[in-house]
């Protein structure tokens, strides 16, 4: 098993999970059905496997971006606007104050604030920015569709 290198545990992680179960439903005690419980146990004996499927289970640390101070503090000088509803405002503050280098959930803020107002194409790039700074942002890339799907 040295040279195992295992990207991707969910469909191994079905199997081991549907094994008990396989064998079990087998007729009169044969043979389980089409499973090679030692190659199993290798899988289960294997460090690397072990680790990489426990982590499955483990919020990543790294899907979501962080935000900066200085963007901090961007967000709430338009926390009233937000609240009032004013949109558009909120994104023309956001867009002409936004620092150089800002984070893909500033650029996310960015974008799904213009996916609510509309403004499908601002909508996109920004979106389309977030997800290139930062590619397991799931959020941008979900909102990145839902915008798409509105521009066809």
């Amino acid at each position: 098993m040295n040279d195992f290198k295992l990207n991707n545990p969910l469909p191994l992680l079905v199997i081991l999970l549907l094994a008990p179960l396989c064998h079990t439903l087998s007729s009169n005690e044969a043979e389980p059905i089409g499973l090679d419980y030692n190659l199993i146990q290798k899988y289960w004996d294997d460090k690397t496997f072990t680790k990489s499927f426990i982590n499955n289970f483990l919020a990543p640390q790294d899907l979501e971006p962080k935000i900066t101070e200085s963007e901090q503090t961007l967000y709430e000088r338009t926390t009233p606007l937000l609240e009032e509803g004013n949109f558009k405002l909120a994104v023309s503050v956001l867009e002409s104050n936004q620092p150089s280098g800002s984070s893909a959930a500033f650029d996310f803020t960015i974008g799904t604030l213009a996916l609510q107002t509309k403004d499908l194409e601002k909508a996109k790039n920004h979106l389309l920015t977030a997800v290139k700074k930062h590619p397991t942002f799931l959020r941008a890339y979900k909102s990145l569709g839902m915008t798409c799907i509105q521009l066809d």
